[in-house]
């Protein structure tokens, strides 16, 4: 069935997400809602940033040759903990 792919796939995703947030909630003040919310949103910032932290070969070709527009580079791990720390602190309170 062509479903099964997709089911093994959700499964796995499933089970990821689990773990996860019982992790957090047993370290953390996060409530189990709080902590899935947590981990979907570091999932949702992640590939954004990364794209901007890891420009494709002709941006980073611009960036050399304008400078000033080099100032857009992002830092992934820096910028990832930073916000990812700000959301929990945020479902916290």
């Amino acid at each position: 069935m062509l479903t099964d792919p997709v089911r093994a796939f959700k499964a796995a995703a499933s089970r990821a997400l689990n773990t996860v947030s019982d992790t957090l909630t047993a370290r953390s003040a996060l409530d189990r809602i709080a902590a899935e919310e947590l981990v979907i949103a570091a999932l949702a910032l992640t590939g954004p940033l990364w794209q901007a932290s890891h420009p494709a070969e002709n941006v980073q070709r611009l960036y050399r040759e304008e400078p000033e527009l080099a100032h857009v580079a992002i830092d992934f791990e820096h910028s990832l903990t930073r916000l990812v720390t700000a959301l929990g602190d945020g479902l916290i309170s």
